[in-house]
């Protein structure tokens, strides 16, 4: 750790709020990267994470998190340059941002989360979620570093360093821009790409039951995104007009009515099997990626990318998608179990830049028993989350008063440089792989359904 970050977290007190498999992974590298903090204390809805605790020293309380009860909690054991991780669901992002704002803690968090129900009529989105948010943008009071895990969060990182190395093989200059550099390189759709083979089958039989919806991380987090939202991306400047597809009350962003990730599958292509099917995932990412992509004149938008988040999730999961789809279960009579200890397969999480020629992956392929040998309670999946926020904890300490931000805004070097030993075989992959063979794909080629 940088010695600056040492000397200036000997008083620091760091708050988790939600401690589930994500809160959970992210103790013991806290301890790790984070030997002199003052205290590091978790808010739980639940007791599920009690021994983790206990191991740990951190300080436990089953306490859920309500619109009444916040600001009273957070008073009690927070104050200003500490740090508020929000790693729950159904507790308001936004909220959170504003007090941490009137107190003068920094905060992160991996998703901005609504209060409980708030996805459930389908009329919240990840595009009015970060809006508001960015309403705050800017310098100023704490550092509120917002969506920022693995997707989103780390693979915007993996989009700047696959461009700049595209940009490296391509032979094709970099002036800082990164939007003028997509253009400059024909990059037209931009997936996160992500394969996750994790299972913790036994050879002698299944492990859990069949109405059971099993996730390499929170199934309820899952939920909301595949079945209680819209499908959500940026739309690039190079499609067609659809009917099925509307704009929001902004340029490059638009969402499907009536229609889930559920119901949504496209072709993406991984290293490790070539092209798969993956379903469209709505996620913040495909928001702040494109408007990072956009190149304007004027205000007005001249080129922008597609960019959506394109993912086959692990095997059980992927079971239960189809009896969902099915409609073999139904949604409310299914069993929830986040697997805890796979014991076989891989999570290949990327950024695939499809332009004029092929393609070009650039990401991580981390393994179950790599993961394993890196941290205690951790799978592949939840490495590559938790190694991304500590990574931004140190970056945020360096920078205490930038205000609320997005991953985006931050120093892809400093986040690949600090969280890069997590991460398994990292690294970029070219392709020729483009749907329909044509130069510039729509979206139409990628989609199956």
């Amino acid at each position: 750790m940088h010695q600056q970050c040492i000397s200036e977290t000997e008083k620091l007190k760091i708050v988790l709020i939600g401690y589930g498999s994500i809160g959970q992974a992210l103790t013991p590298m806290l301890r790790r990267h984070f030997p002199h903090i003052a205290s590091l204390r978790a808010f739980a809805a639940d007791d599920g994470g009690v021994q983790v605790a206990q191991q740990y020293g951190v300080l436990f309380t089953r306490l859920p998190l309500t619109r009444e009860n916040f600001q009273r909690v957070l008073a009690q054991c927070l104050g200003p340059g500490d740090v508020l991780v929000n790693v729950s669901v159904n507790v308001s992002s936004l909220a959170l941002i504003g007090w941490c704002r009137e107190n003068g803690v920094m905060y992160l968090d991996t998703c901005l989360e609504p209060w409980a129900g708030g996805y459930e009529d389908g009329q919240l989105t990840n595009y009015a979620l970060r809006k508001q948010a960015m309403r705050l943008r800017g310098k100023g009071p704490a550092t509120a570093l917002v969506a920022n895990g693995a997707n989103p969060g780390l693979v915007t990182h993996f989009v700047k360093q696959g461009l700049e190395e595209l940009a490296s093989i391509k032979r094709v200059p970099f002036c800082g821009n990164y939007a003028q550099l997509a253009l400059a390189l024909g990059v037209s759709t931009v997936q996160i790409a992500e394969r996750d083979t994790q299972d913790d089958t036994p050879d002698d039989g299944r492990f859990h039951s069949p109405d059971t919806f099993v996730n390499t991380w929170s199934v309820d987090g899952f939920i909301a995104e595949l079945c209680h939202q819209p499908v959500e991306m940026g739309w690039g400047t190079h499609e067609a007009p659809r009917n099925d597809v509307l704009a929001f009350d902004g340029p490059g962003s638009v969402y499907m009515p009536g229609r889930t990730g559920l119901d949504t599958r496209v072709r993406s292509w991984a290293p490790s099997v070539g092209e798969q099917a993956a379903h469209l995932v709505t996620h913040h990412e495909a928001h702040s990626i494109a408007d990072m992509l956009t190149v304007r004149a004027h205000g007005v938008p001249t080129y922008s990318p597609t960019v959506y988040y394109a993912y086959r999730p692990c095997a059980p999961a992927m079971a239960m998608i189809d009896r969902l789809r099915q409609k073999a279960v139904h949604l409310r009579d299914v069993g929830k179990a986040v697997m805890q200890h796979p014991l076989t397969g891989y999570d290949e999480l990327g950024a695939l830049l499809v332009h004029d020629t092929g393609a070009y992956w650039y990401g991580s392929t981390l393994t179950i028993d790599e993961a394993n040998a890196l941290a205690p309670c951790n799978n592949a999946t939840s490495m590559q989350v938790v190694a991304t926020i500590v990574a931004s904890i140190k970056w945020m300490v360096l920078h205490p008063f930038e205000g609320v931000i997005e991953p985006e805004d931050v120093d892809h070097d400093f986040v690949l440089r600090e969280s890069m030993g997590y991460l398994g075989r990292a690294g970029g992959v070219e392709s020729g792989w483009r749907p329909a063979g044509v130069p510039r794909p729509q979206f139409h080629d990628f989609l199956i359904q």
